[in-house]
């Protein structure tokens, strides 16, 4: 692994347990996100979206109140869980976007992996003036785009994204035959369709990287999701899992936080302890240095999903 510090603690907060009248009868399955895969703090709220749900769930920033959810998209998955996963959107990646027409405080957006047509998908979510999720999503149609990265890469499997001032970069997971790779976009080029159209557009990424994490147990690091930070660094969660493709699930051997700077080196990656399966970060400066909060996957569905806080 590269670039490796000594292991990076992690407190648990909470599990992401649901109010129960935010769900209906799931076979005996705990009312709570059991997926979560990424995490945005807005308006003294958490959202966190879960790659097996059509909704996006909302927090207290503070405390343990069970959340309560949003549609993102229509219609209903199946219990059964080979079902559900192919049915399934896959939101991976929770990103916040600027001030944009029909956008006066800024939206958030949930983008699908893209690792299946039903999974090129994506919602909107307007922002109010406290910066908080306010009236009915609006589903988009990102397949032009994540066809057009697909091509690049041979297959797409998208985990985590942000905006830095114009720029969009997308994170793609490598898995143990195929590498990271990064995409660096005009967000300016795509910002137009998406809002008047709800199309993420065919735009060809200005830069095109890849990225190795290093291996732990002989298994590969792979990108579950990134966020940008001020100053132009970055921060991103990777796990080793061994699979040999997009879609299947693997055994797990642990996962890492990493800090890459302004110029694009790693500056660090340090294995996390406990190591539960993150698959969602969001990363803030404070007068005590980094705080990195984590949303969990344990591929499991009778386990809930966890928030942690790692700091350094």
């Amino acid at each position: 692994m590269r670039n490796a510090g000594p292991p990076l603690l992690t407190r648990k907060l909470r599990n992401l347990d649901l109010a129960a009248n935010e769900v209906g009868p799931q076979s005996g399955h705990p009312a709570c996100l059991r997926a979560a895969s990424g995490l945005i703090a807005s308006g003294g709220e958490l959202y966190v979206i879960a790659d097996d749900e059509l909704q996006l769930a909302r927090f207290p920033a503070a405390g343990d109140a069970p959340g309560t959810l949003l549609r993102l998209l229509p219609g209903e998955l199946s219990e059964g869980a080979g079902q559900r996963k192919r049915e399934k959107p896959d939101f991976e990646i929770l990103m916040r976007l600027p001030v944009l027409p029909r956008y006066p405080h800024g939206a958030l957006l949930a983008l699908g992996s893209g690792s299946r047509p039903n999974r090129q998908r994506a919602a909107l979510v307007e922002l109010d003036a406290r910066g908080r999720a306010a009236g009915e999503a609006a589903p988009v149609d990102a397949s032009p785009l994540f066809q057009r990265l697909g091509a690049i890469t041979g297959g797409l499997n998208l985990e985590g994204g942000w905006l830095h001032g114009g720029m969009l970069r997308l994170l793609q997971r490598g898995h143990r035959d195929a590498g990271n790779v990064i995409f660096d976009m005009d967000f300016n080029a795509l910002a137009a369709t998406l809002v008047g159209e709800l199309v993420l557009a065919d735009v060809i990424p200005q830069r095109v990287q890849d990225m190795e994490l290093g291996a732990v147990d002989g298994v590969r690091l792979t990108f579950t999701d990134g966020c940008g930070l001020p100053d132009g660094s970055w921060l991103f969660s990777a796990v080793a899992e061994d699979t040999d493709d997009s879609y299947a699930d693997g055994a797990f051997s642990g996962a890492t936080l990493g800090l890459v700077d302004r110029e694009g080196r790693l500056a660090w990656q340090r294995m996390l302890t406990p190591g539960g399966k993150v698959e969602g970060i969001h990363g803030e400066w404070g007068n005590a240095g980094l705080r990195i909060l984590c949303v969990t996957d344990a591929d499991d569905p009778l386990t809930p999903a966890q928030l942690l806080e790692a700091r350094c």
